[in-house]
C-alpha cells in the first residue's frame, strides 16, 4: 500500500489512526484509501480489494477481539504438520476477530461507518 513517506500521505487522510497492538493488513492490487479511520487497540482490520477496485473508507471505528500472535510449542517446531513458514517464524497468528471489507470486482467503492456503530 505505501513504500514511501509520500505514499502514506497518498492513501491516509487526517483523523486517522492505529492503536497499540492493532492490526490494519490491505491486500489485493487494488487502490485503497483511508480517511477519519481508527482501528482501536487490539483490533483488526483486513481489506482486500481487486485489480481495478478502488476503495475509499472514511469514518471507520474498528473494535474486535483481532489477531493473537502464538509462540509455537517446543513439539511443534519440528512437527511437520504446522506449515514450514511457520515452525521458520516460530509463532502463529491467530485470528480472535477482525472486520474484513472484501472488494472483489473491478469499482468504486466508498465504506462509511454503520448507522449502530456510533462513528
Amino acid at each position: 500500500i505505501a513504500l514511501t513517506e509520500a505514499d502514506v500521505a497518498a492513501r491516509f487522510g487526517g483523523g486517522c489512526a492505529v492503536g497499540a497492538g492493532a492490526t490494519l493488513v490491505v491486500e489485493g492490487a487494488g487502490d485503497v484509501s483511508f480517511e477519519d479511520v481508527v482501528v482501536f487497540p487490539g483490533a483488526a482490520l483486513r481489506v482486500t480489494a481487486a485489480a481495478g477496485a478502488t476503495v475509499s473508507a472514511k469514518g471507520l471505528r474498528v473494535a474486535n477481539a483481532g489477531y493473537a500472535v502464538e509462540e509455537l510449542r517446543a513439539d511443534e517446531l519440528s512437527d511437520q504438520a504446522v506449515p514450514e513458514a511457520t515452525r521458520i517464524r516460530g509463532f502463529r497468528v491467530v485470528r480472535r476477530g477482525e472486520t474484513h471489507l472484501a472488494f472483489p470486482a473491478p469499482g468504486a467503492y466508498t465504506v462509511g461507518p454503520s448507522p449502530d456503530d456510533g462513528g
